[in-house]
């Protein structure tokens, strides 16, 4: 049974009995809203102003707004929607978001802030209609959300007791690779929480990798920076530190680098996975040692075998969001300042590159099943999907789940918003 057809009650009960990750993307006149359920699973929502209120485009595993089904509200303001319909759905005790994703635009403060306004207005501690924060693991935001802005969302719109982590990242758009091809970022930790701002390169880089290592350490005060690599043929550089390594675990082999005219340590490490560096200022380095002894992949999302299967998914999909919803890729950096609104030209000429390879990846894929005469044999059974949170789940389950609420008592319309 398909989502749409579902009674409002009903999709209540499937949505509190499933892990879910929500994506909410802010345009001055319009805003998306994404509900991952699973790889390649997702429900979305095209919001924008009409003539006579809102308009919404609902789409099931597409982003074809041409076999979307519409509908009009007569709310007149996108975002306020938007929450909306957000609330209604995960406003329950018992209903976990593994990830919310948030994207702006613009690295324009005043417009962030009159956006998170609105969204506070609707959702979070402060809202009008009562305290409704909900309850995530993860909450992610892109590179042009304010710092200040992060943090008011982690506050008022999460339960703090729930939340693990929170990120800020975005892709710089380069057309060697289209997955992820390294990533860089600086993290700190709170306790069980952590803190993260996340670059995603889709090049080698490997000329100024380094260089940017080690500034992204020196302006860490309380926390480190990694740097990992998607390839397990990047374990030369590994090989590259000649110096004598010590066995952390069972898992990983560290090569420990020591800069004092800089104040800086550098841990270089080997798994069967591949390869990955902390580097830090030397007084960090106590801090975070136990959690460095412990940790047997450090690739994150890079690594398909320990990463969980959505995750892996999901960023490995990320770059294609300027092919499917160039509209909603701000995801991407095309700026040297995350402060400024200005376009670096090189940025945008890259992005409009990797758009094209994707196009023609597609095209290419579109012949080659044309010309097969049976279809690939699937890696997985057809009654299985992974679910984020979950991994993997029955599909024949999920269809009993949704036949059995579809099945229970409807009340009445209560004026909340269900789509």
């Amino acid at each position: 049974m398909e989502w749409s057809v579902l009674p409002d009650e009903s999709k209540r009960e499937v949505i509190k009995r499933l892990d879910f990750m929500s994506r909410l993307s802010i345009k001055d006149d319009k805003c998306l809203v994404v509900v991952y359920t699973g790889i390649d699973k997702f429900l979305r929502m095209e919001i924008s102003k009409g003539e006579n209120g809102c308009v919404i485009h609902k789409m099931e595993n597409s982003y074809d707004l041409k076999k979307a089904i519409v509908k009009v509200f007569t709310e007149s303001v996108p975002t306020v929607l938007a929450c909306s319909i957000l609330r209604n759905l995960f406003n329950y005790e018992s209903t976990l978001i593994g990830t919310f994703e948030l994207e702006f635009d613009t690295c324009n403060f005043l417009s962030q802030i009159n956006q998170l306004e609105r969204i506070l207005s609707v959702i979070g501690s402060k809202a009008k209609t009562g305290s409704s924060q909900f309850n995530v693991k993860r909450f992610h935001a892109n590179w042009m959300t304010s710092l200040q802005i992060i943090d008011a969302c982690h506050l008022s719109l999460f339960n703090c007791m729930v939340l693990e982590e929170v990120e800020r990242e975005g892709i710089v758009w380069e057309t060697e690779s289209l997955t992820p091809r390294i990533t860089m970022e600086t993290s700190k930790r709170y306790g069980e929480q952590i803190i993260r701002l996340n670059d995603i390169y889709m090049a080698e880089r490997r000329a100024d990798c380094r260089f940017k290592m080690v500034e992204k350490a020196m302006e860490t005060e309380n926390g480190y920076t990694t740097c990992r690599w998607s390839k397990i043929q990047d374990v030369f550089l590994w090989d590259h530190q000649k110096i004598t390594s010590e066995r952390l675990n069972k898992d990983v082999e560290m090569k420990r680098v020591v800069v004092p005219q800089i104040d800086i340590v550098t841990r270089w490490n080997k798994s069967k996975c591949g390869v990955w560096v902390h580097i830090m200022k030397m007084y960090n380095e106590k801090k975070y040692v136990n959690f460095f002894k412990n940790e047997t992949c450090g690739l994150r999302y890079l690594c398909e075998k320990c990463s969980d299967p959505f995750d892996y998914w999901f960023y490995q999909n990320l770059p294609r969001r300027i092919h499917h919803e160039p509209e909603w890729s701000d995801v991407g950096i095309l700026s040297q300042d995350a402060n400024k609104d200005t376009k670096d030209i090189e940025m945008i000429e890259n992005a409009m590159k990797l758009k094209k390879k994707f196009q023609d990846e597609d095209k290419k894929s579109k012949r080659k099943q044309k010309k097969q005469k049976k279809s690939k044999t699937l890696t997985k059974k057809d009654d299985e999907f992974n679910s984020w949170g979950f991994g993997i789940q029955k599909k024949i389950e999920m269809d009993q789940l949704v036949k059995s609420t579809a099945q229970m008592s409807v009340h009445e319309n209560s004026g909340e918003i269900i789509v």
